[in-house]
């Protein structure tokens, strides 16, 4: 009986006004919930716009305006959801060596919102009433670099620094009897983000990615879902959150007919908290992946997958492996 009933509407805009181009977004979401499971946020509605001006020039580009949201819960029992939320907005590019060269800054923020589907699909093994509050990236700073070495070779490298109000974190729900469902608990927080990633496309069958992010969590205090706040402890952690990612990719593509995928991807470390309220840590994560698609016709294709080429043994979540060795077939048709 936990059922949750969505819709949402988004709307665009783009209008040239001389030298400036008038640009933004528009929108609403409803999500709905039953009474009987949930008593913390109960029916969610936001409704935002994001407008901005932009100019731009053969050697800059230019943005600004705001992000404007309005929240509200029917039942918000623990107080956090508030009502309106802005946000400044603006981004600035500049190429000093065109295409080559691009140096770039940004400003942000926005407010997410943790619906039931987006939950579960995030982890299915959640407790099945589990509602979680809205996060509001309060501000989002930016500043990177990108361009191209060559037509074979891109790149982009860029640090961020957020501040984030109820940040959630999964935990096991200790109140079960087999401890084997999430909870939440919340943190506003502050994240430092670092990542870089290389383009390779010798020619137009070959494309190569490599990706790389490093992260950096700075916790205030600790709030369960019941509302409860306590003081920050040493051994708390941004739980189920890795310290970083690494993903390199391949693809190939044979004349349109066959298309080959591989890729390894590496996910550091993560703490989550034990029963006894201590850290332990699932390790380093490595997994090996190939897939195979054979277009027969426009309509037509078979494909192959294999997933975990190695059989490492590595866990998604504390109690919930991954499969050592998983191989599916099959094809795809559309009218």
């Amino acid at each position: 009986n936990e059922v949750e009933h969505g819709a949402t509407l988004h709307l665009g805009f783009d209008k040239k006004l001389r030298t400036l181009d008038i640009e933004g977004e528009a929108g609403a979401a409803f999500y709905g919930h039953y009474p009987t499971w949930d008593n913390v946020i109960g029916n969610h509605t936001m409704v935002w716009l994001n407008p901005r001006v932009a100019k731009t020039s053969s050697e800059w580009r230019f943005t600004a305006g705001f992000n404007t949201y309005l929240s509200f819960a029917s039942n918000d029992l623990t107080g956090d959801i508030q009502p309106l939320h802005f946000y400044p907005r603006a981004t600035f590019e500049f190429n000093v060596v065109r295409e080559v060269i691009v140096p770039y800054f940004s400003v942000d923020g926005y407010l997410e919102s943790n619906n039931y589907r987006k939950t579960v699909e995030e982890n299915p093994y959640v407790v099945p009433t589990l509602a979680i509050k809205p996060t509001s990236h309060k501000l989002i700073g930016t500043l990177g670099l990108k361009g191209r070495f060559s037509d074979a070779l891109s790149y982009n490298v860029k640090g961020s620094y957020s501040v984030i109000d109820n940040q959630y974190f999964f935990v096991n729900d200790t109140t079960q009897l087999l401890k084997n469902q999430f909870t939440v608990v919340y943190s506003d927080i502050t994240l430092l983000n670092l990542h870089g990633e290389i383009t390779i496309r010798p020619n137009d069958s070959w494309k190569v990615f490599l990706k790389g992010n490093y992260y950096k969590y700075t916790l205030s205090t600790m709030t369960t879902q019941e509302g409860t706040t306590r003081a920050l402890r040493d051994d708390d952690h941004p739980w189920n959150k890795p310290a970083f990612d690494i993903s390199l990719q391949a693809r190939y593509n044979m004349s349109d007919k066959i298309l080959v995928s591989m890729g390894i991807y590496t996910i550091g470390r993560r703490y989550y908290e034990d029963f006894d309220t201590t850290e332990e840590i699932l390790p380093l994560t490595v997994d090996a992946n190939l897939g195979v698609e054979y277009r027969y016709t426009k309509l037509l294709s078979f494909w192959a997958r294999i997933n975990n080429l190695a059989a490492q043994k590595y866990y998604i979540y504390n109690q919930y492996p991954a499969y050592r060795f998983r191989a599916m077939v099959g094809f795809t048709y559309a009218l």
